[in-house]
C-alpha cells in the first residue's frame, strides 16, 4: 500500500493508546492487520509512534516551554500532532524541519481545526529555533527532574529508583533503554542447526552474532515476522537473551519441570529444545489466550514434550504438591527491565501498581514453592531492575521458608559472559552493562 499517511495512522494509535488497558505493542499490531503496509511504511510508523510515546515528557516539556497553552488544557489530538512534530524535529535527521511542519499542519487541516493551523505551525517552528536553548534549561534542572524530563520517566518513579541505583548508573541505563533494538531470536535446535540457520537468515535480512548464546542471534531489516519463511517453518522463536538464561539455569537431573507463568512459552520452549524434547513439562498461564499462545508455538516449533494447562499461580493445585524436580516462577513485575520494547510502562507503572505487584509475587512464591520436590529446585524471574520485587522479594521468602536455601549460580553456570553478572549468586542483567534486557534471576533449594 502506497496511498496511505503514515503521520495519520500514527496519530490514529495515539489517539488508541488513550484509553485504559491499552498496549502500545497489541494497538501497533492491530492497526498493522487491518491495511497491508509496506515494509518502508510500517517501519516509518513504528518510529514515529514508538518514539513518541518513549520520548513524550520530553516533547511535553518543549511543547510547555514555547506554547502559550499548556498541553493540558490543549485537545488531545492537537497534543498528538504536536508531539508528533517536535519527535521529528528532534530526532528524526531525514526529515527536513520544513516537512515535519508542514505535514503537522496538514494533519491539523485533515482533521478539520483549521482555526488552529497557525497555533501548531507557531509551536513547532519556535521550537524548532530555540531546541537548542531548551535542551540547557533541562540541564540545568534538579537531577531527579532532570532525568525525568530526558528520558520520559515519571518522577516519582525516578525517585524510587534512585534508592537503588547511584545517579550516574541509572542514567546510563535510561539512556542505554532509549537505544533501538533488534529482534532477538533463539535457535530451534530440534529442527535446525545454529549453523544452517545463520545461512538461511544472512541471504535476506541483516543478522548479527548474540552475546551470550551459540544459539543466540539478533535479526533486522525484516517486514513482518509472519512473513519470514524460517520463522514460519519454527526454526527459531523470538526470546532475549537474558530470559534464555532461565533454561541454563535448570539442572541437567530436572527432567519433571513445571513453569507456573509461562505464556507465550519462551522459557519452557527453550529448555525443551535444550532437553532434546524428552522431559516432562507443564506450561500454565492464567487465561485462555495465553495458553492459547503457548500451544501455538509449541505446535510451530515441534515441540512435544510440553503439556499445557490453564492454572492460576496464586491458588494451590493438591495433585502438583511435591511433584517437580523444578519449578520454573517467571512472575508479574513492573517490567522496568524491558523499556526498550514496552516503553509506555514508563508512562502507565505507578508506585501503587508496583506494591499491588509484590503482593502477587509473594503470594505465587507462597504457594508454587509447595510443588518443588525435596532436592528439586524453585528458579525465581523478573524482567525488572527494582531491587524490592528481586532480591528483597527473595530475601523474604528465604526468611519465611527455612527449607529452601539460595543456590550459587556462579558455582553452577559454566557460561564466563553470564557469571560477569552474578552477584550474591543471584543474576541481575542491566541494559547499559549487559546489553540486554534488564532482568534477574534467583535459584532456590528445596532442603527437606
Amino acid at each position: 500500500m502506497t496511498n496511505v499517511n503514515e503521520r495519520h495512522v500514527a496519530l490514529k494509535i495515539l489517539e488508541q493508546l488513550e484509553g485504559e488497558n491499552q498496549f502500545l505493542r497489541q494497538v501497533v499490531e492491530a492497526q498493522f492487520q487491518n491495511l497491508d503496509f509496506t515494509k518502508q511504511q510500517r517501519s516509518f510508523i513504528t518510529k514515529l509512534v514508538y518514539g513518541v510515546v518513549e520520548n513524550q515528557l520530553l516533547l511535553d516539556y518543549f511543547i510547555d516551554q514555547v506554547a502559550q497553552v499548556k498541553k493540558n488544557k490543549m485537545k488531545p489530538v492537537i497534543r498528538y500532532i504536536l508531539q508528533l512534530g517536535t519527535y521529528q524535529l528532534l530526532f528524526l535527521d531525514k526529515v527536513p524541519n520544513r516537512a515535519a511542519v508542514y505535514e503537522s499542519v496538514k494533519l491539523v487541516k485533515k482533521r478539520k481545526l483549521f482555526q488552529l493551523n497557525g497555533f501548531v505551525n507557531g509551536v513547532l517552528r519556535k521550537i524548532e529555533r530555540e531546541q537548542d536553548q531548551i535542551f540547557k534549561s533541562i540541564q540545568a534542572l534538579p537531577v531527579e527532574k532532570k532525568l525525568s524530563v530526558l528520558y520520559s520517566m515519571e518522577e516519582t518513579l525516578v525517585h524510587y529508583l534512585l534508592d537503588m541505583y547511584i545517579v550516574q548508573d541509572l542514567e546510563a541505563y535510561l539512556k542505554a533503554s532509549m537505544d533501538v533494538k533488534e529482534t532477538c531470536l533463539r535457535t530451534n535446535t530440534l529442527k535446525i542447526q545454529v549453523d544452517q540457520l545463520k545461512s538461511s537468515l544472512d541471504k535476506q535480512y541483516t543478522r548479527r552474532e548474540g552475546y551470550f548464546f551459540d544459539e543466540a542471534m539478533y535479526l533486522s531489516k525484516y517486514n513482518r515476522l509472519d512473513d519470514v519463511d524460517e520463522f514460519r517453518k519454527g526454526w527459531f522463536q523470538v526470546q532475549d537473551e537474558s530470559s534464555m538464561c532461565v533454561a541454563y539455569c535448570v539442572g541437567e537431573d530436572a527432567k519433571r519441570v513445571i513453569d507456573v507463568c509461562s505464556a507465550p512459552g519462551g522459557k519452557i520452549t527453550h529448555l525443551a529444545e535444550r532437553q532434546k524434547d524428552k522431559g516432562q513439562l507443564v506450561a500454565c498461564d492464567i487465561t485462555k489466550e495465553k495458553t492459547d499462545k503457548i500451544k501455538e508455538n509449541c505446535k510451530r516449533l515441534g515441540i512435544q514434550s510440553i503439556e499445557v494447562k490453564k492454572a492460576d499461580a496464586t491458588v494451590l493445585y493438591p495433585e502438583w504438591v511435591e511433584q517437580f524436580d523444578c519449578v520454573l516462577a517467571d512472575v508479574p513485575c513492573s517490567g522496568l527491565g524491558i523499556l526498550r520494547t514496552k516503553p509506555d510502562i514508563k508512562h502507565n507503572m505507578s508506585l501503587k501498581k508496583i506494591q499491588e505487584l509484590l503482593k502477587i509475587q509473594k503470594q505465587i512464591l507462597a504457594n508454587v514453592h509447595q510443588y518443588v520436590k525435596i532436592g528439586g529446585e524453585l528458579i525465581y524471574s523478573t524482567c525488572t531492575i527494582n531491587v524490592y520485587e528481586n532480591e528483597k522479594q527473595i530475601e523474604e521468602f528465604l526468611s519465611e521458608y527455612s527449607n529452601f536455601e539460595r543456590v550459587d549460580l556462579s558455582m553452577e553456570l559454566a557460561n564466563p559472559r553470564i557469571k560477569n553478572y552474578i552477584n550474591n549468586g543471584q543474576i541481575q542483567l542491566l541494559t547499559h552493562q549487559s546489553k540486554t534486557d534488564g532482568f534477574f534471576i534467583a535459584k532456590l533449594r528445596r532442603r527437606y
